[in-house]
This record gives structure tokens, C-alpha cells and sequence, in this order.
């Protein structure tokens, strides 16, 4: 189970770009469904301003730029069936760190569908790690999704409880 802020979550947390579409959805909720979801990204994608980060994980240097998307995954499918880490295991003790760089409203367009399919995380616009702990601040607050739920805050701290949760299936 991922945990960020005292918060826990299983499947993935966006920082900005999703936490924008989230605070969407929650306006058009009667919309409902697929087509609400769909309305929330269009909208953040022709909307959204990227805010710059610092990002520390593990023994890596510290990253400090604008972007587009960043993303901790702990599997690989978001909402509406996006599969945005595509490479993410819910069991191998690691988490997805996913960054991807800004780009023009036309080329978000353009590539939304390669995200939905998962066949974007060899171009060059995106940076793919595998991590124990995952550390993003910003300059001033922004919001996030953890599993869905909205947070907002400027900085924002990821990590494992591993062996929290146990399956049969």
C-alpha cells in the first residue's frame, strides 16, 4: 500500500495535471460515467499551466523543473482505464515514478492516446523510475488525487507500508 502525507492509497496519486482533472470532475459529476471523465481531461488538458517541481527519490539527484504530469503508481491503470504505468506492480515493493515533461495543448492532444493505450513510456518526453520514496515539492500549493480523493499542499511524500494488505485470489 503507497502512503503520502499520512494518507493511504493502493492504486496511483497525480500531482497537478490529475489533481486539475479531479477538481473537475467533482463540478460535473452529473455528467456521470466515461463522458464526465472525458469532458474533465479535455477541459485540463486545453486549461492546465504546469507548476514547477522539486523531485527527490532514493540516492538520485534532485529534480527541479516544469511539468506536465507527475504520477506515483503502485499499479499500472488509472482512472478510465488510462494506463499511465504501464510497467507498475501492486506486489514488487517498489513504486512507479512516472514524469512527464510539458508539452503544447495540440501535442497533449496528440498524445493522449498513446497514454490511454500505455504505449508512451519510451518517448522522450517521459522519465520512468522505480522507487522506495518519492519526495515533490512545489512553490505554492497544488492539488492531487490519491486513488481518487483530492489533497492539496505543496509538498508531498510517498512511500510503502509493504505487506499491509493480503489478497486471495
Amino acid at each position: 500500500m503507497g502512503i503520502c502525507n499520512g494518507k493511504r492509497f493502493i492504486n496511483m496519486a497525480g500531482i497537478g495535471f490529475d489533481g486539475e482533472a479531479l477538481k473537475s470532475m467533482q463540478t460535473i459529476r452529473w455528467l456521470g460515467g466515461i463522458l464526465g471523465y472525458y469532458y474533465a481531461i479535455i477541459k485540463t488538458i486545453i486549461l492546465f499551466r504546469e507548476p514547477e517541481y522539486e523531485i527527490r527519490f532514493d540516492e538520485y539527484p534532485v529534480i527541479r523543473k516544469k511539468l506536465l504530469l507527475v504520477q506515483i503508481a503502485n499499479s499500472s491503470t488509472t482512472g478510465g482505464g488510462f494506463k499511465v504505468s504501464p510497467r507498475a506492480s501492486i506486489n514488487d515493493g517498489r513504486l512507479d515514478l512516472m514524469l512527464c515533461d510539458p508539452l503544447g495543448i495540440f501535442r497533449r492532444f496528440l498524445k493522449l492516446p498513446l497514454i490511454r493505450k500505455g504505449e508512451h513510456m519510451d518517448q522522450p518526453f517521459v522519465r520512468h523510475e522505480t522507487v522506495k520514496r518519492v519526495v515533490v515539492k512545489t512553490y505554492k500549493p497544488v492539488p492531487a488525487q490519491l486513488d481518487g480523493e483530492l489533497i492539496v499542499a505543496d509538498q508531498f511524500e510517498f512511500g510503502l507500508i509493504e505487506g499491509y494488505l493480503a489478497f486471495l485470489y
